[in-house]
């Protein structure tokens, strides 16, 4: 679901209150709700093209109700922009299937293995 975690009701940056620069602090507040957040995307241009910086949210930081940091690109190049990433419990990776499918999978070939060396 796009759009669910809107910037300023759940995340938060300075970037836009002052002038451009290297570095800008953001943070998040998930007070109340089940989202967490997994990666911060940094990016911004300057004569040499442009770049981008994608921060991984430390997995005891990304259950946080309220976490802050400071986020650059390299130090030189002025941000021009800041997108969140997360996920929230409704949406959490496989609940299973996978190892379920895994079993099946490898429980087909046993029986193949058993079925070849019976003929033999």
């Amino acid at each position: 679901m796009f759009g669910v975690l809107n910037g300023g009701q759940f995340f938060f940056t300075d970037l836009f209150a002052n002038p451009p620069g290297p570095t800008a602090q953001v943070s998040w507040n998930f007070a109340g709700s089940t989202f967490w957040l997994t990666y911060i995307d940094v990016f911004g241009s300057d004569s040499n093209g442009t770049f981008s910086n994608l921060y991984q949210v430390p997995f005891g930081s990304r259950f946080d109700s309220n976490g802050q940091d400071t986020v650059t690109i390299n130090g030189r190049t002025n941000i021009i922009g800041i997108s969140f990433y997360g996920t929230d419990s409704a949406h959490a990776p496989d609940g299973g299937t996978s190892v379920v499918l895994l079993g099946i999978g490898l429980s087909g070939i046993g029986l193949l293995c058993r079925m070849v060396t019976r003929r033999q």
